[in-house]
Parts: C-alpha cells; structure tokens; sequence
C-alpha cells in the first residue's frame, strides 16, 4: 500500500499495459494494472528494511530497452528489466540524497542521463546510468530542486537547474554552469519545466517557493511573472501537456490542489483541490486515452495515489 509519495512516472503506454512506478517512502513501488496493485521492486534490496526510494525515471524508449532510474540515499539503481532487477551504482560518500533524474531527449541515441542532489550538485553519465561523473564548475549553488531538459538538447546542448538561490543554465551539456540572473527576490525555484512552442523558440517555466510562476522565452536571459505570490503556496512540481499545441496546458502542483492553464498562463481554473485535512500534494504525472482523453495520476504525503 502506498503512503508517501515522491515521484510517479509512467510507461508511455500506460493506456495499454498498466505500467507505472511511484517513488516512495518505503522503495520503489510498481503496478502493472493501471496502479490498482503494488509490488515493491527494492524487496530483494532492503532485505526486510526500508529502503526510501527519493525519485524514479524512465528511459524515453521503456516499452524496447525497460529501462528504470531509480534515485536512493547515497546513489542510483538502474535496471534493464522493468525493475525486476537492479544494478546498485554508489556515488562518492557523504552520500547524497537524489532529488531528479531526467534523460536526454536523443537518449537513443547519445545515452545520457542527468541526476540532481540536494547537496553536491549534478552526476551526468553518457553509458545509460552504468558510470557517473560530477560536473559542477560554475555551480555555487549545490543544492537543486529542480531540473529540466531542453526540448532541443540534441542541438543546443542546454539544461537548466532550479536551486534555493535561483535557476542555472548550462549550454555545454552539463560540463559548466552559469546564474541565469533570476532575481533572488523571487526565491528559490522548486520546479522547472520546458516546451518547445515553435521550431526554434522554447518555453522554461519556473514555480517558485512563495513567489509564483515565471517564464522565460529566451532560455533564461528574461523572466516574467505569469501568476504572482497570490497563488498561496509553494509550486512543487510543473506539468506540460499537448506538446505540438502553441498553447500548451501548464499544470500547476500546489500544496492543496492543481491549477491550470491553456493559454500560457493568462488564466487559470482548478483541476483538483484536496478536501480540508487532506495530505499535502506532492507530485503529478499524466496518461492519455483513447488519443483525446488526459487523466492525472496524484501523489500525496500520508494518503498514496489518486486518479482523476
């Protein structure tokens, strides 16, 4: 049963094989119908203790390869059958604790992937998890929130972080960092996210602690603010839909409820609001039925999952 959870993330075809894992407080759980059951993958690992699984992602190409990233206190586990099994990769002591993990868009091709600590900054690994290095010069701030990829990071090699101090961007793949200039008077930034609009333009959102939401249409050099401090509350986690649209659906995960937008953030209406003395809101993922049809996935912190 589930209880706390960190991070959800979905086979991208949910709609027909029921495939989904949620990060939480007890492992790594997995459900293969439609998350109506659970199984926990770190079982074998933990040896009856509890191992706290902090968040998971998977390979773009998990219906061919299966490939999970699983992140625990201290390092990775990465596997290549569905979480039926798991290669232990330790990262160097103190053991961090792995706040993100996120592959590369071109991940077929170039086999990256990214992993961000709430201490000790970014791991990058370029063999599908197996080997990680640290790549922190220009980073002054180690403790990340946040990551996200840029939608066209085959060509122009860009990530961005979101840290207590501010967003990061890098152009060089992860190599070195530089502040994008975000204002500090906007406070820590604790979810990103990316949408490529047209060809050659991309959208970076930025959810902040107690300051709203802010986007940037020129890869951090300016920021606007789309919905100000009158949102009441932390952004915890930032959800694009309907990739090709030049308006996408901006999901906004709140302490209490999801708000949303289908016009880059001129107005906003309520997809869910949690009932009084309900457990705070802590992630959300997204499935598609019938081509037409998107339904939310909802983690909380002390009542498991809820569809809607």
């Amino acid at each position: 049963m589930l209880n706390n959870v960190y991070m959800i993330a979905t086979s991208p075809n949910f709609h027909k094989d029921g495939i989904c894992f949620a990060a939480t407080d007890k492992g790594l759980q997995k459900s293969q119908d439609g998350c109506k059951s659970w199984e926990n993958t770190f079982e074998a690992l933990s040896k009856g203790t509890s191992l706290s699984c902090t968040t998971v992602a998977l390979s773009p190409n998990f219906e061919k390869d299966n490939l999970v990233f699983a992140g625990v206190k201290g390092g990775i586990l990465v596997s290549e059958n569905s979480a039926a099994s798991w290669e232990v990769i330790e990262f160097p002591s103190p053991p961090p604790v792995i706040s993100r993990i996120t592959t590369s868009p071109a991940f077929n091709v170039d086999k990256k992937v990214f992993s961000a600590t709430t201490d000790d900054g970014v791991f990058l690994s370029d063999d599908q998890g197996f080997h990680w290095k640290t790549w922190n010069f220009g980073l002054f701030d180690l403790n990340i929130y946040d990551m996200v990829v840029s939608p066209d990071f085959i060509h122009d090699q860009t990530l961005y972080l979101g840290t207590e101090s501010g967003i990061f961007i890098s152009i060089n793949g992860g190599c070195s960092w530089r502040d994008t200039g975000f204002p500090m008077a906007n406070g820590a930034v604790l979810s990103l996210a990316a949408v490529r609009i047209q060809n050659d333009v991309n959208f970076i959102y930025a959810g902040t602690e107690n300051k709203g939401l802010f986007i940037s249409k020129d890869k951090g050099k300016h920021w606007d603010c789309l919905i100000d401090q009158s949102v009441n509350g932390a952004v915890n986690q930032l959800l694009i839909n309907k990739y090709n649209s030049n308006s996408p659906i901006i999901s906004m995960l709140l302490q209490d409820r999801i708000i949303q937008s289908s016009n880059n953030g001129k107005n906003w209406s309520t997809l869910y609001e949690a009932e009084k003395d309900f457990s705070p809101l802590s992630c959300i993922a997204s499935y598609v039925l019938n081509d037409i049809d998107t339904h939310y996935l909802i983690g909380t912190l002390g009542n498991g999952m809820i569809q809607i």
